[in-house]
């Protein structure tokens, strides 16, 4: 059975840890000088469109108070955690149902793995597409994971797509003690992918919408005036309505923002995600075809003052007429790759810790 890390946990415990040192592991090129007999296997464990739920996390401020402190903090974030992840699933429902008929598994693997394919150094011997990573039972040998997740920003303006890559060399034998099966996984390679759509405007509330908001609680109001009894006070009615009109806001909460992003993502039978997944496909099989001809390390490009920078900690890796490939060196994630469009800011490629 696959005792690999899935990437979101990969990533997520890279984070926590903190660690500088980056998160690319570079083959070595003496591993390339002769071709290499591979299984590779694509996986898309999910089938719909997913959104990142903004996470709170205030274990450090808690810690300046002791233990318990710590632990109120981490149970506080677990409940907002949760509550925010319900929502999401609320928030992302119309680009979901706009979708349904859609296939982007099928499309991608297809593109990732017939790249892959083509490596002069790479001789694929068994090929796996699949959503599920545990059909797969690792034999003897090297195992080339690609394994892919896609989804809308935490506040829905940006469609992004990661792939993580590995490369492991994977042998099965006995427990001396025990007798009983043990997989051991050495891992000669790794990186993460990133497509970033063009993050669209955030929508905001027009005077119109609010307008509306206003005469309907007022024509309530009326209403339940009308069928008030003479003798009645006026007075907890007038509280209510008060209530509703602080109620009312000139612009969006964060959640029905979301909606209204999502409504937005939808139109046109959601052509403008189908572009955007479409195209990820073709950028992420690019990055993943210049990074396994790189043999560079880390500490090799932060050294490097002869490449282009795109922005503070990214270089520029490749650049076209629309989009630009650029590496993270400044991150915990420092090595992975991302691709964007050229003039476009490059807070998504990174993960500020």
């Amino acid at each position: 059975m696959n005792k690999i890390l899935s990437t979101s946990l990969a990533i997520s415990f890279l984070a926590l840890t903190g660690c500088a040192t980056g998160y690319k592991t570079t083959i070595a090129p003496e591993f390339k000088s002769s071709q290499k007999d591979v299984h590779l296997a694509s996986f898309i464990a999910q089938k719909e469109m997913d959104a990142r739920a903004p996470l709170a996390n205030s274990a450090g401020v808690g810690a300046q108070f002791g233990l318990i402190g710590a632990l109120v903090s981490v149970a506080i974030d677990s409940s907002v955690n949760q509550t925010n992840i319900e929502n999401k699933e609320v928030q992302i429902a119309p680009l979901r149902d706009a979708l349904i008929d859609y296939d982007f598994n099928t499309p991608f693997h297809q593109e990732v793995t017939n790249k892959i394919a083509k490596i002069d150094w790479i001789n694929v011997t068994n090929q796996t597409e699949v959503n599920d990573q545990n059909e797969i039972e690792l034999k003897d040998g090297y195992f080339l994971k690609v394994d892919t997740s896609y989804s809308l920003s935490s506040d829905f303006t940006t469609l992004q797509v990661f792939t993580n890559v590995s490369l492991n060399n994977v042998t099965n034998e006995k427990d001396k003690k025990t007798g009983k099966p043990k997989q051991k996984v050495e891992t000669l390679f790794q990186n993460l992918y990133k497509y970033s759509s063009p993050s669209l405007e955030r929508l905001t509330k027009t005077k119109e919408e609010y307008d509306a908001q206003v005469a309907e609680v007022e024509a309530w109001y009326e209403a339940r005036l009308a069928k008030l009894e003479k003798n009645k006070s006026k007075g907890d009615l007038r509280a209510a309505k008060k209530r509703k009109m602080r109620n009312i806001k000139e612009e969006y909460s964060f959640a029905e923002g979301n909606l209204k992003m999502a409504e937005l993502w939808a139109k046109d039978e959601a052509a403008l995600a189908k572009q955007h997944l479409n195209e990820s496909a073709f950028e992420i099989s690019k990055m993943i075809l210049l990074d396994l001809s790189d043999t560079k390390t880390i500490d090799e490009y932060k050294k490097d003052k002869s490449i282009q920078t795109y922005e503070d900690g990214l270089q520029v890796v490749s650049e076209g007429a629309q989009r630009v490939i650029v590496r993270d060196i400044q991150t915990a994630m420092a090595g992975q790759l991302c691709s964007l469009k050229k003039g476009d800011s490059g807070n998504h490629c990174k993960f500020k810790l």
